[in-house]
């Protein structure tokens, strides 16, 4: 059974137009007048593992060597040390285990952007989102791998679909509001109203400086 995301934590790596980066680090858009974005919020990414070892873990999973979730879990805290080799393993046999393990999918999608592989993270997001295609956070990681291959057009779509889903996702707003700052100045600036109100403390700094 998919576990229930808690505590989620944004990890990401420079790619393409948007810069994503690792923890306190910022994602920012592309060219020289473009703003910084803040640290990603707690909406989009993979869940904290559960206050347990990778030992322990390890040692539950030689007892119940088919049991999914526990995959699931030692990949998560693979991942939280920064062993994405490992992390990658482990979600593989999950998705082995569980075939329909939306969060599996995307969360092994992440590691991918964080491993520079857009493409193949783009057909883990497909995939997640065509088991549940209502995972907003699906949605807008599937967006940066489209804007790491260059495909702007969809991103931004994304960005818009993960918005449909949850009208609360700042993130979201705040990284539609950059796309559309040379394009469409008042839409950028309602976005940026609107993931300000929504707890992103750079939105409100951004519209500032760029929408006067």
């Amino acid at each position: 059974m998919n576990m229930t995301f808690i505590n989620f934590i944004q990890k990401y790596m420079q790619l393409g137009l948007f810069t994503l980066c690792i923890s306190l680090f910022f994602i920012s858009c592309g060219g020289n007048s473009e703003p910084k974005k803040p640290s990603p919020n707690s909406d989009s990414s993979l869940a904290k593992p559960n206050n347990i070892s990778i030992e322990q873990i390890s040692a539950l999973i030689e007892s119940e060597p088919e049991n999914s979730q526990l995959y699931y879990e030692r990949a998560l805290a693979f991942y939280e040390y920064g062993d994405l080799s490992a992390a990658l393993n482990d979600f593989d046999k999950t998705i082995s285990l569980e075939p329909d393990f939306a969060s599996a999918y995307h969360d092994r999608g992440i590691c991918k952007l964080e491993l520079d592989m857009p493409d193949k993270a783009l057909l883990d997001f497909n995939e997640a989102i065509k088991l549940d295609d209502q995972y907003h956070e699906a949605y807008f990681n599937r967006a940066l791998a489209y804007d790491a291959l260059g495909n702007q057009k969809a991103a931004l779509a994304d960005l818009d679909e993960a918005i449909r889903i949850n009208p609360e996702f700042g993130d979201a707003y705040y990284n539609r509001a950059v796309y559309q700052l040379n394009t469409n100045r008042e839409k950028a600036c309602s976005d940026f109203k609107k993931a300000e109100e929504l707890g992103i403390a750079e939105a409100g700094l951004t519209m500032r400086e760029y929408c006067k």
